[in-house]
């Protein structure tokens, strides 16, 4: 029984069985308590499990073709030119970036707390968002972000559906700080934002608009199919509705100054510190850009990878950045090696330190 107790969790059920428990409402946590207590023996730690379903192999082939449609329309880029570029780095100026990438986790710990309208230890919060990063990575999907976000929170005595709510206004007054800065730096002429919009020649034009279109076209078909048939209507709506109020009560929560503070100060912080990485990858290969415009390149690609079906935005997110920065004016070459670098510093390397910071939170009793 000891050694069955570290598998009595919902990973290791079949589809069958998990519906059982989800219509049964049965709390695994406290039967695996109540189970080693009956058997004499301390509560094993879970075992750590890996399913592998047609839909996450579904992903993965999604991710695969989104990113091999969206960089190979951006034109032929010579490999010898990028990686002589990558070898003229700054080394300085690199190591900086890379020290500036990882300060948004400390910008984006402020923001959650605000969100939260009880009080939060700082520190493990920052190790929440160096946690999620690497989530992000080994279980590419909001769920697992949630997941986390939940069993942080109810450790802290926030109830789940509480817990919902604030990750949903963390990242709705995210989305509104973006959707902000773009305005005033491209509509009410805050800072001084010089872009060529136009397309460069070498780009196959059409083959990126097909892409696009084809998309949104079936982001378009999923919708009116899941609004026209009943049943899928229903349980959107079923798990929407609850989302809504709760959302709803936790804002109402927030009626400290001090907190929209934290919460919108936090994610503006959060925005600026990504470009000001952007800005000194960019150095480091010798281009440079003035903060609006390098504020308005990453927004503008951060807004268009989140529309994309693709996990982490990968390949979506490296081809926005570079098309961004060769609308600014930026070589192919030095714009290739710039978004290549960046994205490195901020999605593919933080997941070690995310790994070392979602044990220490394990351990003292955080998740």
């Amino acid at each position: 029984m000891t050694d069955l107790l570290a598998y009595l969790q919902v990973p290791a059920m079949g589809p069958a069985l998990r519906r059982a428990v989800k219509d049964g409402g049965l709390d695994l946590d406290a039967l695996r308590s109540a189970a080693a207590g009956v058997v004499g023996a301390e509560e094993p730690e879970m075992a750590q499990l890996r399913r592998v379903s047609p839909k996450t192999l579904l992903a993965v082939a999604l991710l695969v073709l989104v990113a091999f449609g969206l960089i190979s329309a951006l034109g032929e880029v010579d490999p010898a030119e990028i990686l002589a570029t990558l070898r003229s780095g700054d080394v300085e100026w690199l190591v900086l970036a890379l020290v500036l990438a990882q300060l948004p986790f400390l910008s984006q710990a402020v923001a959650t707390r605000g969100a939260c309208p009880r009080p939060l230890p700082y520190g493990p919060v920052v190790l929440l968002q160096m946690s999620i990063g690497f989530i992000a990575l080994a279980v590419p999907s909001t769920a697992g972000r949630l997941a986390l976000d939940i069993r942080f929170f109810q450790r802290q005595g926030v109830p789940a559906a509480s817990a919902l709510s604030i990750a949903a206004i963390d990242g709705f007054s995210g989305f509104l700080v973006q959707i902000s800065l773009l305005l005033a730096t491209l509509v009410f002429g805050v800072g001084s934002v010089d872009m060529n919009l136009a397309i460069p020649g070498d780009v196959n034009v059409d083959r990126l608009l097909s892409l696009l279109g084809v998309l949104a076209g079936v982001l378009l078909v999923a919708a009116v199919l899941a609004l026209a048939l009943g049943r899928i209507r229903r349980r959107i709506v079923a798990r929407v509705r609850p989302m809504a109020t709760e959302v709803l009560q936790t804002f109402r929560g927030l009626r400290s100054v001090g907190k929209l503070v934290q919460l919108m100060g936090g994610n503006l912080a959060n925005q600026l510190l990504f470009a000001v990485a952007l800005g000194a990858v960019l150095v480091a290969f010798g281009g440079r850009l003035n903060l609006a415009t390098l504020v308005v390149v990453y927004v503008g690609a951060a807004l268009f990878g989140g529309m994309m079906p693709v996990p982490g935005g990968i390949g979506v997110m490296e081809a926005a950045i570079m098309t961004g920065l060769i609308a600014a004016g930026i070589d192919g070459s030095t714009a290739t090696a710039t978004a290549l670098v960046f994205r490195i510093f901020t999605f593919y390397l933080p997941p070690l330190w995310g790994w070392v910071a979602m044990g220490w939170l394990r351990r003292h009793s955080y998740l």
